[in-house]
């Protein structure tokens, strides 16, 4: 039997080459999600202070269009194995999603005349802990955890500040904040200048999201002292 490729179509789909086939929405290669505040996993409910959009970027015609899920819908109960997932409208430049549960409502079969369903987040059980996968972002969360949507997991944050002469801490603000306190710092005290500097332990005080505090026991001696530090999220 020989198959033939329609004029137009993008697929290469050796099941159905026609144009207008599943594979053939090439714009869902461009959606993603956003939110302009962070999004948290309890382990049990996944709760959200901002609206979350789904942007899908159609290639062929340049279109954006945006698809929102209104903090009204937050928080949601997930149980092991299920999604949370939304249908669109294709048609419309700008709409409201209702959040649908696949543990009261399965995931439809994704065919020619319904391809419009985009899994938003799944939860998946291991070893008796409760991981939440984001598949559009190929993202994956642990309990107790908040992240910004399309933000790169490990966030990590570095630099070195200089230490003033007779002090015996020193607080750090980050060029970002963290999206928690769920963080490890690592640091040390530097001195390229004087001849005989101090040698301290650290030990970090204060840790907040936008930055933490070093201290040690003895004041320095001189302003010849720099913190130079790495400050990275714990996956």
């Amino acid at each position: 039997m020989t198959k033939r490729i329609l004029t137009g179509s993008i697929t290469k789909n050796p099941t159905d080459l026609q144009q207008g086939s599943v594979t053939d929405q090439n714009e869902d290669r461009s959606a993603y999600l956003r939110s302009d505040d962070i999004v948290t996993w309890t382990g049990t409910q996944l709760t959200f202070t901002a609206n979350i959009t789904l942007e899908i970027l159609n290639t062929a015609s340049g279109t954006l269009t945006q698809h929102n899920i209104l903090v009204a819908g937050s928080p949601v109960s997930i149980a092991d194995g299920e999604s949370i997932y939304v249908v669109i409208d294709r048609t419309s430049a700008s709409e409201s999603l209702t959040l649908i549960n696949s543990g009261a409502t399965p995931i439809p079969a994704q065919t020619d005349a319904n391809k419009d369903t985009f899994i938003i987040v799944r939860r998946v059980d291991v070893g008796g802990l409760a991981y939440l996968h984001i598949p559009l972002h190929k993202q994956l969360i642990g309990p107790s955890k908040s992240v910004r949507l399309g933000e790169m997991s490990g966030q990590a944050r570095a630099g070195t500040d200089a230490i003033a002469s007779g002090v015996a801490f020193h607080a750090v603000t980050l060029s970002s904040a963290m999206v928690d306190t769920d963080y490890a710092v690592d640091c040390k005290i530097t001195n390229t200048v004087d001849s005989n500097p101090q040698i301290q332990p650290i030990v970090i005080t204060v840790k907040g999201t936008a930055g933490f505090t070093a201290s040690w026991s003895d004041d320095t001696d001189s302003a010849n002292y720099q913190l130079e530090y790495l400050v990275k999220e714990h996956q």
